[in-house]
């Protein structure tokens, strides 16, 4: 169904102030990670629906993984583990980002604000009271270097036949395990966390330096 009013709040119900409670905001055990909880205040409500639902094959007994369909990878949403620190690739050992475990209420405090802008778009405003002076979202360069570097990425990943940057989409086959994590941390970062490192920048770096490590 569609995304309306209903998704977070629970609306006509009472017909008085109390519908506009949320849903819920209980902490969220993930789908794809079955001991991973994700506990961030009213960003809980969230983290419902912005969780991955799979996680990489392991490899088979040659080292290697195969990509089975042009749709192969994590599935969309999966801000909430990538805040947490888990890729669902498994090769780079992670852990949560200060916009997970300092800032109060998580997802709401950065794409709501304090006006409660229900585009949802991330306000700089929510940012400066920890990052002073801080500009625009590429703090500090963050999101010029992923971008580079996911560039770089896809480069090497349609040098080896993995990726079909006409199509936008991998390309089934069976690949060394090594470079089938960087296949899949390419589709994450650049196609579905969609943040530019920004939502746990150490990990993002952390993940890339990996993929392009193993087709150097």
């Amino acid at each position: 169904t569609h995304q309306d009013c209903r998704t977070c709040h629970e609306i006509h119900v009472t017909y008085t102030a109390e519908d506009w409670a949320l849903e819920t905001t209980d902490a969220v055990s993930l789908y794809a990670f079955e001991e991973l909880t994700f506990d961030g205040g009213t960003g809980n409500l969230c983290a419902n629906c912005h969780q991955p639902r799979r996680t990489i094959a392991a490899a088979d007994a040659d080292g290697n993984i195969e990509v089975t369909s042009t749709h192969w990878g994590p599935h969309h949403g999966p801000q909430s583990a990538f805040l947490l620190g888990f890729s669902g690739a498994g090769e780079v050992e992670g852990k949560a980002s200060a916009h997970v475990s300092m800032v109060e209420n998580s997802c709401v405090t950065c794409h709501l604000g304090e006006g409660d802008d229900h585009s949802f778009a991330p306000g700089l405003a929510s940012c400066q009271g920890c990052h002073d002076g801080i500009e625009d979202f590429d703090f500090s360069g963050l999101q010029t270097e992923v971008q580079e570097k996911l560039d770089m990425l896809e480069g090497y990943l349609v040098a080896a036949g993995m990726w079909d940057h006409e199509e936008d989409h991998p390309v089934v086959g069976v690949y060394p395990a090594a470079e089938a994590q960087a296949l899949w941390n390419y589709i994450l970062i650049s196609h579905e966390d969609e943040s530019l490192g920004v939502h746990n920048p150490s990990y993002t770096r952390d993940l890339l330096d990996a993929s392009l490590a193993a087709f150097e």
